[in-house]
């Protein structure tokens, strides 16, 4: 599933922006062949988790969601 997809549907418009960069920017690195929209999935929504506790920046939701996820 495309990360806005499934950001459309659970948070507000201005946040999808953000999300959406931390994404491709910095997670989209662990799900390179195409194959594990499942795990794009997971990242997503863990992303989302993190955000809603207040954390801001892209690169601080996605190194977050790299050490809660346990990806490297």
């Amino acid at each position: 599933m495309p990360t806005r997809v499934l950001l459309a549907k659970i948070v507000p418009p201005s946040e999808i922006e953000k999300l959406n960069t931390a994404f491709e920017t910095h997670c989209d690195r662990f799900i390179t062949d195409g194959k594990h929209d499942s795990l794009g999935e997971i990242v997503a929504r863990k992303m989302i988790e993190i955000r809603e506790t207040g954390v801001w920046g892209s690169a601080t939701i996605a190194d977050t969601v790299v050490k809660q996820l346990k990806l490297e």
